[in-house]
């Protein structure tokens, strides 16, 4: 079971800071209310640049990364 999820900034293979720490609601993630993306942000989205990491407890770092796609 996942125990944290976060919106990170990097390029496909490549690993990034965190822009977005996730809400964790049960066995769910929802972005916080009215968090929005900065421009730069939205720029990185559109280039394929932002991913969503989740955490679990076997795999803190990481266990599974889904790469967002425009």
């Amino acid at each position: 079971a996942g125990t944290a999820a976060h919106l990170h900034q990097g390029a496909k293979g490549k690993n990034g800071p965190v822009i977005v720490p996730l809400n964790k609601n049960g066995d769910t993630y929802s972005v916080p209310a009215g968090r929005k993306l900065t421009e730069a942000q939205l720029k990185a989205l559109k280039q394929g640049e932002l991913y969503v990491n989740v955490h679990s407890n076997k795999y803190k770092g990481g266990e599974v990364r889904a790469q967002l796609q425009p």
